[in-house]
């Protein structure tokens, strides 16, 4: 291994010429660039730009902005600098840029390793949601301020069990396994180091560590049963911290929480004591936690302690505008019950009345309900272990400070020998000082002494002082901290006792979970501000170390040559506040401030003075004149202006005597206990001093230097929270504000301290992949069989580069060597891009000629087209024109014809009217025959017809006062049942005395409703009595009009003789009128004459003849009158049986009702009977059959089941089971026969589950075969000779058989179930690598999917040996197809690694094998079947595949998002694409990474899904479609979580069910019994059993 050129041994001129001409290429003409922006750094701190001219060596770079519009998807920035601005700038404010916009997860496998690099790394995992990043063994969490439900639970938490860092996606579990890993495998102690600003999430981030190491410790009971890491299925319902503990006082607290829930559950107790609303967050730490887990040597928690650090006291007296105090004065104030308001003096006092609170305007928090938040402290202080009456003494304590702080005081008028020049309490502050000494258990007077005066001791006495009106509002003051403070520290001791293990047991082995504030810098920073950079600064020299220690075991791992690298050492600043030690003891800021605090009356500029004294010559620290009273010092993260002011008070931590006294004078035990705790040695005649001063700074540096001593002795691991925003809105990525955080947080030194060594390494295979390019083709050729290692070399030297060495798996590089490599690597690709284009354009063009020639071509077709079209309509007219020329010439001939023809009809109506009557004369006599002929054919078929309708009438109403007698026997049958079941009931036991009530008001019940049925069967017997009576004088009136009809037909055939009288007289004188024609040439007149008569004559009788006709008409329409209100009484009879048919069903739901009422359907205790009562589903029903009839109906089933033949296509068991039905239809009662036919359903279920459970799927499919038959046996009769049987049991026998096939929903849910087992489709989505079937050279599909399709056939050789019908075949393979498609979607959804190229290859070969099996074990079924079954996963894997990469660019280019969807994913809603695209990677080349265009696709759905959400775009209420094909289907509200991406397989079960429903009614055969000659004998046969 070594380096490029002549070795790694080089001096220090050639490294520096090296390093010159690296930054010449570096920053060559046309070099992509970041600079640093001077404007406005904390928004936007590096600009694009790109370089215009190269610098000689030692001058500035000329560079041109660039645009910054794709910036803003990923950053919030208000503007930035016009492209093309120029400006000139040094190399070391620029950093190299390249166009590969892939982002990593380990910053440290960054291809080039600097500030903007990391920044863009950051916010472009922050807009898709990834919030974790490794910086080598650093955790970067970044707070997305939106609930992310899919990145947590035990889903999440299996993912990483037993792995080690980097094998899964950045996460905080990982850290956590990581320490688990690391306490159990070195047999030492871990610490987790969190630290951001406040908001940044490092208490939630603390919670999450803490499940998973719950879940952790729980892992080793459960590893003996399970290979695959430990059970969460518990998770879902509770609490992760299930386990139980193992020591002794574990086993006694066998009913009580168990440590690590007790630690949980103590975080709102202390957020309510510790945590305050600060400027930047709405629930802020003001103290330091360390939570320190023992383990025992099976990796299991037995212990818990707590310790905290650096109270915010002053809190508690002084507010800031914008701030509020702690969390538990305002719960108190606006939760506290009325009879703990009255108790605590609150009664009519608000927040606003107390002083301590009012001093700030903010008094609420937005979204903050201080009641709820007050119960859910009382319950936490309960749950730990605090007593109610200890709950009641300490907000008896926070009561008192709050009334404290309302006392005023005022110059005292008079004095004297004990009390001179002091003050005294208002008289209106008078009611706050009664209620402070009555919580606190003292005596007014006490109280107002220990408040106001200060006993002085002098050698011969002690003399009492007076303070004055601001002296005794200090001493309230630091009564009240001093309170607040032991309080606080009350109830953290309180919890570490309530989870202190009794084991002596010592613990090697623990894990500290450290939450401690990060580094701050206000406007205005005090005491505070000063402790807390302090720790900082510990953390990050602690923090160096490790990553520089963690740097330089990288580079021995590999063996790489290397020098020490050099960095920054706080300890200076160190040493500035804390000091040097030895004898000069006077050498930091806190020794000097606690001198001060030790000397009387010294002020802040004493203080100042002090400071400027000695240490005005170090140079971390410096003094400006404008500010006399502060000073600054130069931190690790950036200098802090310090002020002086309050800092002498705030250090000081005096115990007074008076204040001691007090307490000791103090009623309450509680009191005394809290206050007296280490102050024993106060007030001792010994000490002559009333007080003992103690510092905060040397008892903060005391707990400092135990938790560093204790973190140095375990193996860190870090979690850097960081805050996007100031105003903590979710997808706002600023990326000042996050540049600053990164470098207080100490990753920016760790990313320099990485840069001074080799920043950019890759893996030999994807370096090699992604530049092998830069070799020749001749060379690639010879290098196929080289390993990647030899083949990195040769590229390295191939280009003459240098400053890079070879490790043992990766190759190192110097900053500036990745940069010259891609801007090779791009010359080439642009090079080939030209190349690709040129042909792409000569292959449009080439196609466009063709395409116009062919148009050409259609063109000339289409216009000879036209021209014969012409020619044929000039035709077309001159034949039209010939035919109009004919039709007009003949239209005078047929003029002159017509004339013609009418002057001849009326000798042809002569002729006519001669023969007439000559017909008429000789057919007279003939038709008076024929007409009485007919009159007696009339009368005896009318005769006929009236006996035939009295004989159909008559057995009508004889087979309906049958059907009633039935229904009475029916009747009379239940109430004797009834009475038998009553007379049973009273002989059983006193032990089911309960069941017997039940049952006896059931059945009482029951018989009300069947009195009332009786009732009704009464009424319809009436009612029927009624018809009858109405039918039967219907039919006399019908009678009556017939008669009358007769009577009007006899009148009619009268006037029908008359009429053929009238025209024996018209026949007379036409004679007459043929006599006078003859002499009509001599008498022309008396002609005439003749002819009037005749004319008259005739008008006359065609008068009577039609008013003859319109009698018989009105008679005829009275007759259909009659008829059709004779059809509306026999529609009104069919009403009344269809009611009659209405109430017998009713009874036979009675029935059923009663068949129902068993004790498993009521929830009761089940009566002991016999064994073979047991097994049957409906006992009661099975109770209505005699002990040889239940015996019968068992042997049947039992002897059915067992023969696995078939005929036809049918089970033999289906025919033996049907023709035993039909026989005991003939011969059982109808009670009986009813209750068998409800045990059936129940026995053939049950025997269906009991095959599956010993995966059985022969008699499985068997026995769906069964119950699809009785469903079609059971509805037509077999064909037996003189086989008859009631309506009622063949009523019964269909219902049965709706219920046993069609209706059978939990026999075909269990048979769904069945296949979804056996195929188990999650198994076709698996993590793509290539060992999974894919690589350059081949593609094969795994073996899953092979073992898939096996299961596959052996599912369909069942249904082929079940003798299923080809209806019912393709309906279950569409079925498994459709489980298929949906768990496929499903996992694509769920999981990031199946989103890749690879996998969605892999799937897009499974999807095509599934389908060509589809097509070939079932004939029925189409290619578009099958692709519709698996819709929604082809869509998916083309849309990974094809789509997706250009909808990107397509949309890059301006293209709208609906055009481009529309019809690619309208199979898939917005959410299922967007989450595509956000999973999605091309591992092939981008590796685990996404590229611009993808984020751009994703910010481009974020609005489309925020504008069809409309105005609440986080809620999405009410969707609106993005195209007509996108249905939108997500819900409203805050609970949305993973569900609404995903399809639920179980409930997508209506589907099959109205599909097999319509398969059986289709595969119902017209007569299934065609064939019953072919039967066994045993089968024929008639009688059975």
């Amino acid at each position: 291994m070594g380096e490029g050129g002549d070795g790694t041994s080089r001096a220090s001129a050639g490294e520096a010429a090296t390093m010159s001409e690296s930054l010449e290429q570096q920053f060559a003409e046309g070099s992509l660039v970041w600079v640093r922006n001077q404007k406005s750094s904390c928004s936007l701190p590096w600009l694009k730009a790109v370089v215009v001219a190269a610098a000689a060596e030692g001058e500035e770079v000329e560079l041109e902005l660039q645009v910054h519009s794709d910036l803003k998807d990923i950053f919030a920035f208000d503007e930035s600098p016009e492209a093309g601005t120029r400006l000139r700038s040094s190399p070391e404010s620029c950093r190299s840029r390249t166009e590969d916009d892939t982002i990593v997860e380990d910053l440290v496998l960054s291809t080039v390793l600097h500030e903007p690099a990391v920044l863009k790394n950051l916010g472009l995992r922050y807009l898709c949601d990834d919030i974790y990043t490794y910086s080598g063994q650093i955790l970067i969490a970044v707070n997305p301020f939106k609930p992310l439900k899919s990145l947590y639970g035990p889903t999440m938490m299996r993912r990483y069990y037993d792995k080690f860092l980097g094998d899964a996606s950045p996460h905080v579990y990982a850290i956590a396994e990581q320490a688990y890993k690391s306490m159990l495998i070195d047999r030492g102690p871990q610490s987790i180091l969190i630290s951001g600003e406040s908001g940044a999430g490092k208490t939630e981030t603390a919670k999450l560590v803490m499940q998973y190491l719950a879940m952790r410790h729980a892992a080793p009971r459960q590893r003996a049963s399970t290979s695959e890491g430990p059970d969460l299925s518990e998770a879902k319902g509770a609490s992760p911290f299930t386990a139980g503990l193992v020591s002794s006082n574990a086993r006694r607290r066998r009913n009580s929480n168990p440590v690590e829930q007790q630690v949980l559950q103590s975080n709102p107790l202390l957020e309510a004591f510790g945590n305050a609303k600060t400027v930047r967050n709405a629930n802020s730490s003001r103290f330091g936690k360390y939570v320190d887990l023992k383990f025992n040597d099976m990796g299991q928690i037995e212990t818990a302690h707590i310790e905290t650090y650096l109270l915010e006291r002053t809190r508690v007296v002084q507010v800031s505008s914008m701030e509020r105090s702690y969390h538990i004065f305002y719960q108190l104030c606006k939760g506290a019950s009325p009879e703990q308001r009255e108790e605590l003096y609150l009664q009519s006092h608000t927040v606003s009345d107390f002083a301590y609170l009012s001093c700030s305007e903010v008094l609420e928090i937005d979204g903050v309900d201080d009641a709820d938040d007050f119960s859910v402290t009382q319950r936490a202080m309960s749950l730990i272990g605090i007593s109610e009456g200890e709950q009641l003494e300490a907000l008896k304590i926070v009561s008192a400070i709050l009334h404290m702080g309302n006392i005023l005081f005022s110059d005292a008028l008079e004095s004297d020998s004990a009390v001179m020049d002091g003050s005294l309490v208002k008289d209106g502050s008078e009611k706050h000082l009664k209620a402070a000494a009555s919580l606190l258990g003292v005596q007014e007077d006490d109280l107002e002494q220990a408040l106001t005066t200060r006993t002085i001791v002098a050698p011969d006495n002690t003399y009492r002082k007076g303070l004055s009106p601001s002296d005794a509002v200090k001493a309230r003051d630091a009564l009240s901290k001093t309170l607040y403070e032991k309080l606080f520290n009350w109830v953290v001791e309180a919890v570490n006792r309530n989870m202190h293990s009794d084991s002596a047991t010592s613990h090697k082995l623990s894990i500290g979970i450290l939450d401690i504030y990060g580094f701050e810098s206000f406007k205005t920073n005090s005491f505070e501000q000063l402790c807390i950079n302090l720790a900082n600064e510990h953390l990050q020299q602690h923090f160096n170390f490790q990553v520089l220690r963690h740097e330089q075991e990288e580079y021995t791992k590999e063996g790489i040559d290397w020098k020490f690298i050099d960095f920054q050492d706080n300890q200076e600043v160190l040493d500035t506040i804390v000091g040097t030690g030895g004898k000069n003891k006077l050498s930091g800021i806190m020794p000097i401030l606690d001198e001060c605090c030790r000397l009387p009356r010294t002020t802040a500029a004493d203080f100042c003075f002090s400071l400027k004294d000695k240490l005005g010559s170090n140079s971390s620290m410096m003094f400006h004149k404008k500010h006399p009273h502060c000073f600054e010092v130069r931190h690790y993260a950036g200098p802090v202006m310090y002020d002086t002011t309050h800092m002498i008070e705030k250090n000081k931590d005096y115990i007074v005597l008076e204040h001691t006294n007090l307490a000791k004078s103090s009623t309450s035990n509680f009191l005394q206990v809290l206050f007296l705790a280490g102050c024993e040695d106060v007030g001792d005649s010994k000490t002559k001093t009333t007080f003992k001063l103690r510092t905060v700074s040397s008892i903060f540096s005391k707990q400092l230097k135990e938790l560093m001593s204790a973190l140095c002795q375990t193996d860190p691991h870090y979690i850097r929270c960081i805050k996007p925003n100031y105003s903590c809105l979710r997808g706002n990525f600023v990326a000042g504000y996050v540049n600053e955080q990164l470098a207080y947080g100490g990753v920016m030194e760790a990313i320099r301290i990485a840069r001074s060594g080799f920043p950019s390494r890759k893996h030999f295979c994807d370096f090699v992949y992604r530049y092998d390019i830069l070799l020749d083709a001749k060379t690639r050729d010879m290098c196929e069989d080289s390993d990647d290692k030899h083949v990195t070399e040769l590229i390295l030297r191939t280009l003459n580069l240098q400053r890079w060495q070879v490790g043992e798996t990766k190759v190192f590089m110097k900053e500036g060597v990745v940069p010259i490599l891609e801007n090779k690597r791009n010359a080439i690709l642009y090079d080939a891009v030209v190349c690709i284009q040129s042909h792409f354009r000569s292959h449009l063009v080439q196609r466009q000629v063709k395409e116009m020639r062919e148009a050409l071509v259609i063109i000339q077709s289409y216009w000879r087209r036209e021209l014969a079209k012409k020619m044929f309509n000039d035709l077309k007219v001159a034949r039209a024109a010939t035919l109009i020329q004919s039709s007009w010439r003949m239209l005078p001939h047929r003029k002159r014809f017509v004339a013609h023809r009418r002057n001849q009809k009326a000798i042809i109506i002569q002729a006519c009217v001669r023969s007439y009557f000559a017909r008429k004369e000789s057919d007279a006599a003939k038709l008076v025959l024929i007409r009485k002929a007919r009159k007696a054919s009339a009368i005896n078929i009318q005769r006929y017809w009236r006996r035939h309708q009295a004989q159909k009438e008559f057995a009508r109403i004889k087979e309906e006062a049958a059907y009633v007698r039935n229904l009475e026997d029916e009747n009379r049958y239940l109430k004797e049942q009834i009475s038998l079941a009553r007379e049973s009931i009273s002989k059983s036991s006193e032990e089911d005395a309960a069941t017997l009530e039940k049952m006896e008001g059931l059945k009482a019940e029951f018989a009300k409703r069947l009195a009332s049925l009786e009732g009704k069967l009464l009424d319809v017997t009436t009612q029927r009595d009624n018809l009858l009576t109405e039918l039967q004088e219907m039919k006399r009136v019908q009678e009556e009009a017939t008669s009358s009809a007769r009577e009007k037909d006899q009148a009619m055939l009268a006037l029908q003789d008359s009429g053929k009288d009238l025209q024996g007289r018209i026949s007379k004188l036409e004679g007459t009128v043929d006599n006078l024609q003859s002499s009509l040439d001599n008498t022309t007149a008396e002609n005439k004459l003749l002819r009037d008569q005749v004319q008259t004559a005739q008008n006359d009788m065609k008068g009577r003849l039609e008013e003859s006709e319109s009698t018989c008409v009105n008679l005829k329409s009275e007759n259909e009158q009659l008829r059709s209100e004779a059809k509306k009484y026999q529609k009104q009879i069919l009403d009344l049986e269809e009611r009659l048919q209405s109430d017998k069903a009713t009874a036979n739901g009675f029935k059923d009702q009663l068949e129902m009422m068993s004790p498993d359907k009521l929830g009761l205790d089940e009566v002991e009977e016999s064994k073979i009562v047991q097994e049957v589903v409906h006992p009661l029903a099975f109770d209505k059959l005699s002990p040889e009839k239940q015996k019968d109906f068992l042997d049947l089933i039992s002897m059915a089941m067992k023969n696995l033949q078939y005929i036809n296509g049918t089970s033999v068991s289906a025919f033996w089971i049907s023709l035993t039905l039909w026989d005991w239809a003939r011969e059982w009662d109808a009670p009986e026969f009813q209750g068998a036919l409800d045990t059936i359903p129940g026995q053939i279920l049950s025997k269906f589950r009991e095959y599956d459970s010993v995966h059985d799927r022969s008699h499985c499919w068997h026995v769906i075969n069964t119950a699809i038959a009785l469903s079609y046996l059971s509805r037509h009769k077999p064909p037996l000779k003189d086989f008859e049987c009631a309506k009622t049991s063949e009523l019964q026998l269909a219902v049965f058989a709706t219920g046993i096939g069609v209706d059978n929903t939990i026999l075909f849910r269990d048979l769904r179930q069945m296949m979804y087992n056996i195929l188990n489709p999650a198994r076709l989505v698996d993590t793509a690598n290539k060992s999974s079937g894919l690589s350059r050279k081949r593609l094969d599909i795994p073996a899953t999917v092979k073992a898939f399709l096996l299961d596959l056939q052996g599912i369909m050789s069942d249904i082929e040996s079940a003798h299923m019908s080809n209806v019912l075949a393709k309906t279950f393979v569409l079925e498994m197809l459709n489980m298929t498609d949906m768990e496929i979607l499903n996992q694509l959804l769920m999981r990031r690694e199946c989103c890749s190229t690879s996998s969605a290859r892999i799937l897009d070969l499974t999807l095509r094998h599934i389908e060509k099996w589809a097509l070939q074990s079932c004939s029925a079924l189409s290619l578009k079947e099958v692709r519709w079954s698996l819709r929604r996963s082809i869509q998916a894997c083309n849309f990974l595949l094809v789509h997706k990469t250009d909808i990107a660019r397509a949309y890059k280019h301006g293209i709208p998002l609906t055009q481009l969807l529309e019809g690619k994913t309208d199979k898939l809603n917005l959410q299922q694409v967007y989450r595509l695209v956000a999973y999605h990677h091309d591992d092939w080349i981008l590796g685990n990474r996404m590229n611009s265009d993808s984020y751009g696709l994703l910010h481009g759905l974020k609005r489309e899904i925020a504008k069809n959400a409309g105005s609440n775009a986080d809620r999405m209420a009410s969707p609106t479609p993005l195209s007509p094909n996108h249905a939108v289907t997500w819900r409203t509200g805050d609970d949305d979580t993973e569900a609404e991406l995903l399809i639920d397989v179980v409930s997508a079960s209506i589907d099959f069910e109205s599909a097999l429903r319509e398969a059986l009614v289709g595969a119902t055969p017209e007569d299934p019994w065609d064939k019953f000659e072919q039967f066994p004998s045993f089968l024929r046969a008639k009688k059975m059993f």
